[in-house]
Order: C-alpha cells, then structure tokens, then sequence
C-alpha cells in the first residue's frame, strides 16, 4: 500500500501543471502566512522585530524618556543570525528581569553592531571635534532590554542609553513620572545598575559627541 502511495505523489509532483504550480503556492502561503504573525504581533502588541534606542535622564528631578531612533533588528544588526540572538534572548526575559541574556560569546558582537548604529546617528559632533570646532561629548552606557508588564502598551527591545555618571548614582526614590507606567523604567535602571556590576559583558558605552 505504501508503495503505491509512494509512487501516486512522486506521479503527481512529476506533472509539469502541479510543478508550476508549487512557485505560486509557495509565494501564497509566504504572504498569509507573513499576515497572519503580523496579525497575532499586533493583537499581542509585541514587536519583537522593533528596536527602540531610548535616552533616559533626570531633569528638574523627573525621569525623562526621549526616543533617540527606532528601526527593524535587521537594520541594526545587520545579520540575520545575530538578529535570531536577539529576539531568543528578548524572549527568555521575564517582568522581574527585563535585560536581555544575551550569551558572553556573542554578547560584544551584538553590541557592537547596536553601538555603531547610535554612533552614525552622532557622527557630526565627532567631526566637528576633530575639526577644531567646539563640542561637548558625554560618555553614556547601554544594554538592550525588552520590559514585561500588564501596563507595557508595547513590547519591543529597548536599547537603553543613560550617562554612565548618572546610572552609577541613581535616585534611590520614584521620581516624578511623565507616565504612570514609566515606574517600570525606573526599577529597569535599577536592575540596570545591579546587573552591570555582576555581568559587564551584556553593556557597552558610547561617546556622544554634540555641537557645544
């Protein structure tokens, strides 16, 4: 029985009709199938393709948080195994761990890549500079992070920014919010400072340069 089984579909991919055909249904199934993840990601609002590059700063005694840029992994990672890295380890964070655990063999690669994205965003103060002109420049540290909780309106990976002189000397007090939900990224700066002392390999600094 197997056989005959065996030989009826090796006759019904042999005809030129059903051969021409899997092209088109292949290109079919790649387009639902690529609306459908959109339609689950939108309804779970997780966009785990999306980095955001967010600054984080105190001001007048107010946790401020500015979006620096936002792109597709793929643009800043720039490999499609790297951006794998990524995405698997925003996935195994958890609400009370939003850092991502990124493996220490890949971990300087993947922040490389991150690092040179936010430098080609700075690159005019770092000409300026060499030019004699004056700027200021601010050294700020990093980690990438993906933030879990009820009131996450979105959950995408975050690469946090934050001057390396402030997270070293956060608040030990809530500060004054914007947004209510911007408690979560309080405690994140938080865990942000703890982790960086046991776990070094999952942060980067980068010097921003900017017309003084």
């Amino acid at each position: 029985m197997f056989k005959v089984l065996g030989d009826s579909l090796k006759e019904l991919f042999d005809n030129s009709i059903v051969k021409a055909l899997i092209p088109v249904l292949t290109l079919v199934l790649g387009f639902y199938g690529r609306r459908l993840i959109d339609w689950f990601s939108w309804r779970r609002k997780q966009f785990l393709h999306r980095i955001i590059v967010s600054l984080n700063t105190f001001h007048d005694g107010k946790l401020l948080l500015r979006t620096i840029m936002e792109k597709s992994c793929e643009e800043v990672f720039l490999n499609s195994y790297a951006v794998n890295v990524v995405i698997s380890a925003a996935q195994k964070t958890t609400d009370k761990d939003p850092i991502l655990p990124i493996p220490k063999d890949e971990a300087w690669h993947i922040l490389n890549s991150a690092l040179n994205a936010i430098a080609e965003e700075f690159h005019q103060g770092v000409v300026q500079r060499d030019m004699g002109l004056p700027v200021k420049a601010e050294r700020y540290v990093f980690c990438l992070t993906h933030e879990r909780a009820e009131d996450v309106k979105q959950e995408k990976i975050r690469l946090l920014m934050i001057r390396s002189d402030v997270l070293a000397n956060l608040p030990k007090e809530m500060p004054a919010l914007e947004s209510p939900h911007h408690r979560l990224r309080f405690e994140t700066l938080h865990k942000m400072a703890e982790t960086r002392k046991t776990k070094p390999e999952l942060f980067a600094e980068v010097e921003i340069c900017m017309p003084a």
